[in-house]
């Protein structure tokens, strides 16, 4: 009686550690699969997807790929002389989208995301109108909103809401008058990273050195992509003599050749929208991932899958010598062997159901967790009904996989072989199980080692020296008032004790996208990232100059600006110092020096040609992103209250708590938010296999327990200790844990060097 209750009840506890161990792999496979969609569907979702296309302008003669950013006079002319565009326009989404915040007259504060399009932009993307008129929507103030995000705001077509946001002019206050509400677009495409939008209207139209604008092209059905850019190839040329101020007119045979040779490389290459997300080698505007990453957490979630369906066919192997005397005597008392099969099989049915009713209770409380921010896409069942379905379908297929040959095998012996309680002594059983714990281990062995590298490399990252000093630094975007008057800032700032030193920059260091610019050299085409400093920027940052001399205050009244080049720049285009380039001017720009190569953008990117500028006496718009330097050992918090204060003293109009001051270092973790999350989740799931695994292992445990029950009662017996029994059993698991893993190291470095190939600095190196 005792040994029936025993064999009962570690039935019952194997039967709750399977259904925990399904529970938690169906909601994993299902948080994964959501995301993995997301990733894999991007853009798909738009109205004519198939024929929206990103214009970039890429050189055939550089080493670097294309770029989004790019001219707008140069850009509508390629737009007018293709006859296969319908229609095309400018416009801000994805990642080159601003943030700000609506300022309501309760004290309330929303944050919301604001996009930008020219008309053409507009038309490209088919926004649908809810509300309002499209021809009120004109210049710079006026905001089309979606129609969730109207809800959320509370506000109708006619209603002008107070926005708070960082533009290229500053920090500002400005009223936005709502003409327009817009059918909310697909959430997992560009245009759902905007809240709003304004009319970027006739902004830049006619500057031809500023390639500061993102371009979009819909194609006329069955239009080719390649044929569009061959077409537009003279437009190209004729924009590039324009705007190095060539009349291609008057020139003459040779020098139409050579023209014909310098700009003959940089060409307009059209890149699909619903391609862009995982396109290598190039600056893409919109929202981008990685496809190594996204198959990583594909195959994970297989994994663990993988490792709950062994789990669960050692479960029901372990399950049949405690009950083969029950079925062979019902065998004996005319039961069928179908009916024997067909009891295994709804035992198992039933406890996928509890696993995935328990599933759905998990992801509810994932979704209302922090851990959800790990995910980039929402997890609702009403909108992932597809994945949702596929989840419990995979379940039944697994409860009657795992469970049929378990079945089969139990149903297939003689009673009287059975009742003799021989089963299990065979070798061919015992392998096959075996096999299936080493296969479990291996998997969750890969996953542990890959979680470890992908943590270090992201502390690699975060450790690297990029090139320049960033210890007590902080940070924070200013307005236009602030940065025309940096001098008594500076002043004023510099007069704390816990202040060292300020500088001044156009925008965030260190970021993925900024300001480019081409210029003419040389009779050659130049090309790179620009980044508009105060003079002492160089020295306020610790980056070394190698050749030529530092800015001075003196470069802050030059005419046409001046240029410090970063080492790369100088041997891409064999620059050297005391040339004269185009600056921001129709006049020439001095190269003062030549600093050393730094990293201004995430390590995933190599260093390309940098240029630093110093405006002059003319400048575009004015630096407004402050960088202080503290004192070490001072109260922070402290310190960043008091530049808030100044700040707000020296523009009211900006409430002091709305400048937001950011230590410099995490401004560089959000850099590689996205291998945090990957880091954590790839932890969560590692976990999870590893417990998934030990539970099988607990499942075998218990089948070579029951079949040398007779062996442990003698060896007990002639006197065999506790620690020796268990040595006995674990000296089998240590050595199937070694094989594993020696199969398992080469496989994840195969892995990780895949995976770390979308890295430019790499830990493995």
């Amino acid at each position: 009686m005792a040994r029936i209750y025993k064999k009962g009840k570690t039935s019952l506890v194997s039967s709750i550690l399977n259904i925990l161990g399904l529970t938690a792999a169906f909601a994993a496979l299902y948080i994964i699969l959501v995301q993995v969609r997301h990733d894999l569907t991007y853009n798909k979702a738009l109205k004519d997807s198939d024929r929206i296309y990103c214009m970039m302008v890429g050189d055939r003669f550089a080493d670097y790929g294309a770029s989004c950013w790019i001219n707008r006079p140069i850009s509508e002319a390629v737009i007018a002389a293709s006859p296969d565009v319908e229609v095309g326009g400018c416009g801000y989404v994805g990642k080159n989208c601003s943030t700000a915040t609506v300022l309501f007259d309760d004290d309330r504060q929303m944050s919301v995301k604001i996009g930008a399009f020219s008309n053409g932009g507009k038309d490209v993307f088919g926004f649908e109108l809810v509300a309002g008129n499209w021809d009120d929507w004109i210049n710079g103030v006026t905001y089309a909103v979606s129609e969730s995000t109207a809800r959320r705001l509370g506000v109708e077509v006619g209603d002008v809401a107070k926005l708070r946001r960082n533009t290229r002019q500053g920090l500002r206050l400005e009223d936005a008058v709502i003409v327009a509400i817009y059918k909310d677009m697909p959430a997992n495409s560009d245009c759902a990273t905007f809240d709003m939008f304004y009319n970027i209207g006739n902004e830049g139209l006619d500057n031809w050195s500023e390639w500061g604008y993102n371009y979009f092209v819909k194609l006329r059905e069955g239009a080719d992509p390649m044929a569009v850019q061959e077409a537009a190839k003279p437009a190209m040329k004729d924009a590039f003599m324009r705007l190095y101020g060539i009349d291609p007119t008057s020139l003459s045979e040779e020098e139409n050749a050579l023209c014909e040779e310098t700009t003959g490389g940089i060409h307009l290459q059209l890149i699909k929208l619903t391609d862009t997300y995982f396109a290598k080698n190039i600056n893409a505007s919109g929202k981008t991932g990685n496809r190594t990453t996204t198959m990583t957490l594909l195959a994970i979630a297989i994994a663990v899958i993988v490792i709950a369906f062994i789990n669960y066919i050692n479960f029901f192997f372990a399950m049949v010598p405690l009950r083969l005397r029950n079925i062979n005597t019902r065998k004996i008392l005319g039961s069928s062997r179908f009916s024997l099969v067909m009891s295994f099989v709804g035992e198992s049915v039933t406890m996928v159901v509890i696993a995935l009713a328990l599933a759905v209770a998990v992801i509810t409380l994932f979704r209302q967790s922090t851990l959800a921010s790990l995910i980039e896409t929402p997890l609702d069942f009403g909108q992932n009904w597809g994945l949702a379905a596929l989840t419990v379908g995979l379940g039944l297929l697994i409860s009657v996989a795992a469970s049929l040959y378990p079945a089969l095998f139990a149903t297939s012996f003689n009673p009287a072989f059975a009742l003799k309680g021989t089963l299990g002594t065979t070798q061919k059983g015992k392998a096959f199980r075996i096999g299936l714990i080493g296969l479990q281990f291996m998997v969750s062995i890969v996953l542990i080692i890959c979680s470890i590298f992908i943590h270090e490399q992201r502390q690699f990252m975060l450790n690297h020296d990029m090139g320049f000093d960033h210890e007590q630094l902080l940070t924070v975007p200013t307005t236009k008032k602030i940065g025309f008057d940096r001098e008594t800032a500076e002043n004023r700032l510099k007069s704390d004790a816990a202040i060292k030193d300020v500088a001044w920059g156009d925008g965030p260091f260190v970021c993925d996208e900024r300001m480019g610019w081409g210029r003419k050299y040389k009779d050659a085409n130049v090309n790179w990232q620009c980044y508009p400093v105060s003079w002492n920027f160089l020295d306020f940052m610790g980056i070394e100059i190698v050749e030529g001399r530092n800015f001075t205050p003196a470069d802050e009244q030059s005419e046409n600006g001046v240029y410090i080049l970063n080492e790369t720049a100088q041997k891409m285009y064999d620059i050297t110092v005391g040339d004269q380039i185009q600056g921001h001017t129709d006049g020439l720009a001095e190269v003062a020096g030549i600093c050393k190569d730094f990293n201004y953008s995430a390590l995933r990117n190599e260093i390309g040609p940098f240029a630093l500028y110093v405006f002059g006496k003319k400048p575009w718009r004015p630096c407004m992103q402050l960088f202080v330097r503290t004192e070490a050992g001072v109260d922070i918090p402290e310190v960043m209250k008091r530049i808030q204060n100044t700040l707000n003293e020296l523009d009211p109009s900006i409430a002091a708590a709305d400048f937001d001051v950011q230590l410099f270092d995490e401004t560089l973790q959000n850099q590689y938010k996205k291998e945090q999350n990957l880091s954590k989740l790839i932890t969560l799931f590692t976990i999870l296999a590893i417990v998934i695994s030990l539970m099988g292992v607990f499942g075998l445990v218990m089948f070579e327990t029951e079949h040398r029950r007779k062996e442990i009662g003698i060896r007990r017996v002639h006197g065999a200790t506790v620690q020796q029994i268990l040595a006995m059993f674990n000296s089998r698991f240590v050595k199937i844990v070694l094989v594993c893993f020696v199969i398992a190291m080469p496989v994840s470095i195969v892995i990780m060097r895949r995976y770390l190939e979308g890295f430019a600095y790499q830990v493995l190196r």
